[in-house]
Parts: C-alpha cells; structure tokens; sequence
C-alpha cells in the first residue's frame, strides 16, 4: 500500500514543477528556460528507462510512493506536478 503525504506536508505545485524542469534539463542537456511546462514527455526523447528513474527520483523527493503509470496519466510537467500535489 503506498503512503500517500498529507495535503500540508506536501511540496507546492511550483516547487514540484521546478524539481521536474530541473531534472528534465539535466536529462535533456538543455538549459532549465527551454523546457515547457505544457509539453509532453515524449517529446524530450527520453526513453521509459529514464522516465522509470525520474519517478523514483521523484518519489523519494516527494517522500511518497508514486504510481509507475504516472508520468503516461499526467504526461507533461504542469499536470505531474498538480497531480501529486493535490
């Protein structure tokens, strides 16, 4: 059963959204100001390896299990992040 974070205790969307620009750049090797918040995944190249290991990355950072099948249900930043942070 995943442990899910209380509502106060959770990261703000903003927060959320800077950690995944953060590490979607470095993954990308681009600069934090070219990635949209409103593209999808996909479109980075990253393949599902590197998406599996952001979501781990993700989890710990958000201190909370995180479903694998999430980054396809909300598949750019803006909808990840207000996901797990509502």
């Amino acid at each position: 059963m995943s442990t899910i974070t209380p509502a106060l205790e959770r990261p703000s969307t903003e927060a959320a959204e800077d950690w995944l620009v953060q590490r979607f750049a470095s993954l990308a090797q681009v600069a934090p100001a070219e990635i949209d918040l409103d593209r999808p995944f996909a479109d980075y190249r990253l393949d599902s390896a590197v998406a599996v290991t952001i979501s781990g990355e993700f989890s710990r950072w958000l201190g909370q299990e995180l479903p694998i099948t999430l980054f396809w249900e909300h598949p750019t930043i803006r909808s990840l992040a207000f996901a797990v942070t509502h």
